[in-house]
Formats: C-alpha cells, sequence, structure tokens
C-alpha cells in the first residue's frame, strides 16, 4: 500500500490551487512520525497558502500498531453513500482484508476498528495506548 501520495487541491476558499500531500495508511510502529501527525491533527489537512483556510481532507485512513497489535479504519462519514466504499464491508459491518502477495498476515488486521471520524480515530489509538500500558501482555494489569 502506498502511504503517501500527491494531489493539487483547489482551495475552497480563494480557489488557490497547490500540492498537498495525502496519507492512506500509518504504521505507528515503522513511522512515529506518522502516529505523531494523526494525533496533532496534521496528518491530511489542508492549510491554503494564500489564504490559510484550514480543512481536514475526506480521505480513507487505515492505522496500524504492529507493537500493540491493533488496527483501525477511517472512512469520511459521506462513505455510507458510496456504494464503492461500502463494498469495502459485509454485511454485518466487518472487512474482509486480505494481506498483499508474499507478506506475511497479522490476524488482527484482517478486522480494523472502523471509526468514521478522525477525532474518533484519534481517540481509539489514545484509548488502545492506554489500555497497553496499564495491561501486560497476558491481560493482567501491572
Amino acid at each position: 500500500m502506498n502511504l503517501e501520495e500527491t494531489a493539487e487541491i483547489e482551495c475552497p476558499d480563494c480557489g488557490n490551487m497547490q500540492e498537498v500531500v495525502l496519507r492512506r495508511a500509518v504504521n505507528a510502529s515503522l513511522e512515529p512520525e506518522g502516529r505523531e501527525a494523526l494525533l496533532d491533527a496534521t496528518i491530511n489537512r489542508f492549510i491554503c497558502a494564500e489564504c490559510h483556510f484550514e480543512a481536514q481532507l475526506p480521505i480513507p485512513l487505515f492505522y496500524h500498531d504492529m507493537d500493540l497489535q491493533f488496527c483501525a479504519h477511517y472512512f469520511p462519514f459521506e462513505a455510507i453513500d458510496d456504494a464503492e466504499a461500502l463494498a469495502n464491508f459485509n454485511a454485518d459491518g466487518s472487512m474482509d482484508i486480505q494481506a498483499p502477495e508474499g507478506m506475511p498476515f497479522l490476524g488482527y488486521v484482517a478486522d480494523p476498528h472502523v471509526v468514521f471520524s478522525m477525532e474518533e480515530l484519534v481517540r481509539y489509538v489514545a484509548f488502545r495506548e492506554r489500555l497497553a500500558a496499564l495491561y501486560d501482555g497476558n491481560g493482567h494489569v501491572h
């Protein structure tokens, strides 16, 4: 999965066109700077160079923490009206994620926690990190 791509975005306020780096995935274990960008709300954030208009871009984002063994997938809420986006889900709301060919597959990745706002993604990451700090690998409180 390509983690970054560049796109030309038009500012909805002043019409200025500028390049913006878009992130589709963050692996917190391999790139802590991606985790920090999520937590400080700079990931997939548009800031116009001309008029300084700011907005969170509605880009789906897959978050993966190999160390804590959890993942979450953000979809913009508008995706519930998009048949192509809904095709990513089973009738019960679960997802069937397949490992790329030749790559090992970690079981917990097959069923990511799904959220529909970036704020909820940040909250879920904070929640899982606090649980990991509280419990040892066997589910016992430190």
